[in-house]
Protein backbone atom coordinates (compact mmCIF):
# COMPACT_ATOMS: atom_id res chain seq x y z
CA UNK A 1 0.00 0.00 0.00
CA UNK A 2 1.05 3.59 -1.21
CA UNK A 3 2.00 5.80 1.70
CA UNK A 4 3.28 9.37 1.65
CA UNK A 5 5.17 8.79 4.88
CA UNK A 6 7.70 6.00 2.93
CA UNK A 7 8.66 8.78 0.38
CA UNK A 8 12.04 10.23 0.14
CA UNK A 9 12.45 13.60 -1.63
CA UNK A 10 15.37 15.31 -2.48
CA UNK A 11 15.33 18.74 -4.07
CA UNK A 12 18.22 21.38 -4.78
CA UNK A 13 17.13 23.73 -6.65
CA UNK A 14 20.14 25.77 -6.32
CA UNK A 15 22.03 24.01 -8.92
CA UNK A 16 19.51 23.70 -12.02
CA UNK A 17 19.68 25.86 -15.06
CA UNK A 18 17.16 25.51 -17.98
CA UNK A 19 17.56 24.68 -21.25
CA UNK A 20 15.88 23.53 -23.92
CA UNK A 21 17.93 20.68 -25.13
CA UNK A 22 18.11 16.92 -23.29
CA UNK A 23 22.14 18.02 -23.73
CA UNK A 24 24.75 19.31 -21.33
CA UNK A 25 25.87 23.08 -21.70
CA UNK A 26 29.82 22.44 -22.48
CA UNK A 27 31.46 22.19 -19.51
CA UNK A 28 33.02 25.85 -18.37
CA UNK A 29 36.54 25.38 -16.76
CA UNK A 30 35.41 27.19 -13.34
CA UNK A 31 32.06 27.94 -12.15
CA UNK A 32 31.03 29.22 -9.17
CA UNK A 33 29.90 26.41 -6.15
CA UNK A 34 26.60 25.85 -5.50
CA UNK A 35 24.93 23.75 -2.70
CA UNK A 36 25.77 21.88 0.13
CA UNK A 37 29.47 21.82 1.47
CA UNK A 38 28.49 18.33 3.53
CA UNK A 39 27.11 16.70 0.13
CA UNK A 40 28.91 18.09 -2.36
CA UNK A 41 30.61 16.25 -5.01
CA UNK A 42 34.54 16.41 -4.97
CA UNK A 43 33.85 18.31 -8.93
CA UNK A 44 31.36 21.00 -6.83
CA UNK A 45 33.84 21.64 -4.51
CA UNK A 46 36.74 21.83 -6.94
CA UNK A 47 34.51 24.33 -8.88
CA UNK A 48 34.09 22.63 -11.50
CA UNK A 49 30.63 22.77 -13.97
CA UNK A 50 28.19 20.23 -11.87
CA UNK A 51 26.76 17.80 -13.83
CA UNK A 52 24.49 14.32 -13.49
CA UNK A 53 27.51 12.69 -11.73
CA UNK A 54 27.75 15.18 -9.50
CA UNK A 55 24.13 15.02 -8.10
CA UNK A 56 24.27 10.99 -7.81
CA UNK A 57 27.50 11.48 -5.88
CA UNK A 58 25.99 14.27 -3.93
CA UNK A 59 22.65 11.79 -3.41
CA UNK A 60 25.10 9.02 -2.31
CA UNK A 61 26.28 11.25 0.62
CA UNK A 62 23.15 11.76 1.65
CA UNK A 63 22.55 7.82 1.88
CA UNK A 64 25.59 7.60 3.64
CA UNK A 65 24.92 9.60 6.45
CA UNK A 66 21.05 8.17 6.82
CA UNK A 67 22.96 4.83 7.40
CA UNK A 68 26.14 5.91 9.43
CA UNK A 69 24.17 8.60 11.48
CA UNK A 70 27.00 11.31 10.74
CA UNK A 71 29.71 12.04 7.80
CA UNK A 72 33.17 12.06 9.37
CA UNK A 73 33.27 15.82 7.92
CA UNK A 74 30.30 16.22 10.08
CA UNK A 75 32.91 18.90 12.41
CA UNK A 76 33.64 21.06 9.02
CA UNK A 77 31.51 24.11 8.39
CA UNK A 78 30.18 25.37 5.15
CA UNK A 79 33.32 27.20 4.34
CA UNK A 80 35.76 24.74 4.90
CA UNK A 81 35.43 23.28 1.54
CA UNK A 82 38.75 22.14 0.91
CA UNK A 83 38.94 19.87 3.75
CA UNK A 84 35.75 18.62 3.20
CA UNK A 85 37.36 17.83 -0.54
CA UNK A 86 39.87 16.49 1.39
CA UNK A 87 38.09 14.26 3.40
CA UNK A 88 36.22 12.99 0.13
CA UNK A 89 39.08 11.80 -1.10
CA UNK A 90 41.10 10.14 1.27
CA UNK A 91 37.50 8.14 1.65
CA UNK A 92 38.10 6.52 -1.45
CA UNK A 93 41.33 4.55 0.00
CA UNK A 94 40.49 1.56 0.58
CA UNK A 95 40.58 1.50 4.26
CA UNK A 96 39.13 4.39 5.33
CA UNK A 97 36.22 3.23 2.83
CA UNK A 98 36.23 -0.02 4.66
CA UNK A 99 35.98 1.77 7.98
CA UNK A 100 33.52 4.14 7.13
CA UNK A 101 31.10 1.49 5.54
CA UNK A 102 31.68 -0.89 8.84
CA UNK A 103 28.02 -0.71 9.77
CA UNK A 104 26.79 -0.66 6.25
CA UNK A 105 25.85 -3.09 3.41
CA UNK A 106 29.80 -2.36 2.88
CA UNK A 107 30.30 -4.66 -0.42
CA UNK A 108 27.60 -2.70 -2.21
CA UNK A 109 28.18 0.72 -1.22
CA UNK A 110 31.53 0.66 -2.20
CA UNK A 111 30.70 -0.41 -5.44
CA UNK A 112 28.18 1.98 -5.99
CA UNK A 113 30.44 5.01 -5.37
CA UNK A 114 33.52 3.65 -6.99
CA UNK A 115 31.13 3.14 -10.12
CA UNK A 116 30.36 6.38 -9.26
CA UNK A 117 33.81 7.68 -9.61
CA UNK A 118 34.55 6.25 -13.05
CA UNK A 119 31.75 8.94 -14.75
CA UNK A 120 32.17 11.85 -16.20
CA UNK A 121 30.93 15.33 -17.49
CA UNK A 122 28.88 13.97 -20.38
CA UNK A 123 28.17 10.74 -18.68
CA UNK A 124 24.09 9.35 -17.92
CA UNK A 125 24.57 7.80 -15.08
CA UNK A 126 23.19 3.94 -15.14
CA UNK A 127 20.64 4.38 -12.82
CA UNK A 128 19.54 0.56 -13.05
CA UNK A 129 23.04 -0.13 -12.05
CA UNK A 130 22.94 1.72 -9.21
CA UNK A 131 19.61 0.16 -8.14
CA UNK A 132 20.74 -2.88 -8.81
CA UNK A 133 23.31 -2.67 -5.87
CA UNK A 134 20.36 -1.28 -3.56
CA UNK A 135 18.12 -4.21 -4.68
CA UNK A 136 21.18 -6.69 -4.15
CA UNK A 137 21.71 -5.02 -0.99
CA UNK A 138 18.72 -5.07 0.14
CA UNK A 139 18.65 -9.16 -0.44
CA UNK A 140 20.88 -9.41 1.44
CA UNK A 141 20.50 -7.91 4.74
CA UNK A 142 16.69 -9.50 4.38
CA UNK A 143 15.03 -6.30 3.95
CA UNK A 144 12.12 -5.03 2.58
CA UNK A 145 10.03 -2.14 1.02
CA UNK A 146 6.99 -2.65 3.02
CA UNK A 147 9.35 -2.05 6.24
CA UNK A 148 8.81 1.30 7.81
CA UNK A 149 11.56 3.59 7.57
CA UNK A 150 13.85 4.13 10.83
CA UNK A 151 12.89 7.35 11.70
CA UNK A 152 8.89 6.46 11.53
CA UNK A 153 7.65 7.04 14.90
CA UNK A 154 4.41 5.59 14.60
CA UNK A 155 6.29 2.06 13.96
CA UNK A 156 8.47 0.06 16.98
CA UNK A 157 12.17 0.85 15.73
CA UNK A 158 13.46 -3.02 14.33
CA UNK A 159 16.82 -2.14 13.10
CA UNK A 160 20.04 -2.58 14.61
CA UNK A 161 20.82 -0.96 18.04
CA UNK A 162 22.46 2.88 17.41
CA UNK A 163 25.42 3.35 18.91
CA UNK A 164 25.72 7.04 19.21
CA UNK A 165 29.11 8.88 18.71
CA UNK A 166 30.39 6.25 16.59
CA UNK A 167 33.86 6.96 15.46
CA UNK A 168 34.05 7.78 11.79
CA UNK A 169 36.91 9.81 11.53
CA UNK A 170 39.63 8.96 8.57
CA UNK A 171 43.08 9.57 9.92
Amino acid sequence: MFCWSDIVILIEFACIFRTDEKDLRYMREKAAFRGTTRYASIGALEMKDQCRKDDVEAWWYMVLEWMIGQLPWKHCRGADRAEVKMYKQQLRLEQNLRKVLKHTPEEYMANIILYIDTLEYNSIPDYDHIAAHLEAAMQAYHLSYSEPLDWDLMTEYKGPRYVKNLDYELR
